[in-house]
């Protein structure tokens, strides 16, 4: 009787396993396999449309998601879902930010609680943050993260090509500063919220995140008087003080990556800037925010400035830092980062970080923007009908020609090899 018992639960489990089986294989099939991941949430009494229509803030708990890829699925209980962006959260396709019960192991990208569906709904390339982020692990960027494309699905329903990366804030998986005193601050003067620290040059920073076992209150402030000096020092032109203020090298990265770029709120939005608390120094990073840079014509600050959006022009400008005539004359973008290359010391540690890390890799930085172009093509052509967007191949086409003439506009104007090594590439 009880070989019997046995062999009749022995028979079920397998029967459920199989059946299991069958299930995933279905749900697999599913979700089509255009060549990147697929992640679905079943939202827990919520639609998506609701989500969407509410603010951005709004914490949704107790939603399923799964992850297909490479033949396996991975499965997640109680994550939580939000809304997240200022501009982005306007568009009709949306990012969203999800929140794990734990730090939780995601592809190859590391282990976090908090991540970020970018929707890149400005971009028709798709790939202008992940090619800033490329740059940015060129140069070997501290923090730096890259992302992974993924199309994303709501309750088994496609919503679209997304790029999945850690949020920005103080953890192993994204600012590692371990410090009581350590702070993660954000530049931000278009989307403030009242929250401002004012600093001397009328620069509002927002508190992001901190390690709650110092004495914030303190810390902040003493940060905002480092911040304070900096500015004071950089518009005198005093490098020597402006070397015990911030930690030069971080802020030589994070000017190449943006001018790179050619990120048009890289100096007055989603500039991070953070303090570890070992030498009292400011860092610059880590870099976000670029689907409005790299030439994007889709998107402009209420006129058409061409030459600012030109591969073979200058972001950093004397009419960009005090308004005269320049992208935004009512909001100086680029005023700290102007005094800085008026100095002869800062230059000189731009153009060695770039004739270290980057000159003479024109073709290995494409082949990675190519590839990542020509890996998302079938996904990208469906979240294009989507989302009536414009045809993927020309926007493709046009971000390729743009990276590839700023890269030979940055070997001129920062490479110690000049017109003669562009010609040789």
């Amino acid at each position: 009787m009880a070989y019997s018992v046995g062999l009749f639960l022995m028979i079920v489990l397998l029967g459920g396993i199989l059946i299991k089986n069958i299930i995933d294989r279905a749900l697999y099939n599913y979700f089509p396999d255009r060549g990147v991941a697929r992640i679905n949430i079943d939202l827990n009494g919520v639609t998506l449309s609701e989500i969407k229509e509410g603010p951005k803030d709004i914490k949704y708990k107790g939603n399923d998601l799964q992850i297909y890829d490479n033949e396996e699925i991975l499965r997640y209980r109680g994550v939580e879902i939000k809304g997240r962006g200022n501009l982005s959260w306007d568009q009709p396709k949306k990012s969203y930010q999800i929140t794990f019960s734990k730090s939780t192991q995601l592809f190859d990208l590391g282990k976090t609680k908090k991540w970020i569906l970018l929707a890149n709904y400005l971009d028709g390339s798709y790939i202008r943050n992940d090619a800033a982020f490329v740059f940015a692990d060129m140069l070997g960027m501290k923090y730096n993260n890259l992302g992974k494309f993924v199309e994303v699905y709501f309750n088994n329903e496609y919503e679209g090509l997304y790029y999945l990366i850690e949020k920005i804030e103080i953890s192993k998986a994204s600012v590692d500063i371990r410090e009581d005193d350590g702070l993660l601050f954000e530049l931000d003067n278009l989307h403030n919220d009242g929250n401002c620290y004012w600093t001397y040059a009328g620069n509002c920073l927002i508190l992001k995140d901190y390690n709650d076992s110092g004495d914030v209150i303190k810390n902040v402030g003493a940060f905002i008087d480092v911040f304070n000096r900096f500015e004071i020092a950089a518009e005198k032109g005093d490098y020597e003080t402006i070397k015990n203020l911030i930690d030069v090298k971080s802020f030589a990265e994070f000017f190449l990556v943006s001018e790179f770029a050619v990120d048009p709120d890289a100096y007055s939005s989603s500039f991070y800037l953070y303090q570890d608390g070992k030498n009292n120094k400011i860092y610059a990073g880590p870099v976000w925010d670029f689907d409005l840079a790299f030439g994007n014509k889709d998107w402009r600050w209420g006129q058409i400035w061409d030459d600012f959006y030109s591969p073979s022009e200058d972001m950093v400008r004397k009419k960009e830092a005090f308004g005269e005539g320049g992208l935004m004359e009512d909001l100086s973008i680029a005023r700290i980062f102007y005094y800085l290359m008026e100095i002869s010391d800062f230059k000189d540690e731009v153009l060695k970080i770039f004739n270290q890390k980057i000159s003479g890799r024109k073709i290995e930085y494409l082949t990675i923007l190519y590839e990542r172009l020509n890996d998302i093509q079938k996904s990208a052509e469906v979240d294009v009908r989507k989302w009536d967007k414009k045809q993927f191949q020309s926007e493709k086409e046009e971000m390729k020609d743009w990276v590839k003439r700023r890269f030979e506009h940055f070997e001129l104007q920062y490479g110690w090899h000049g017109a003669n090594y562009i010609n040789s590439l």
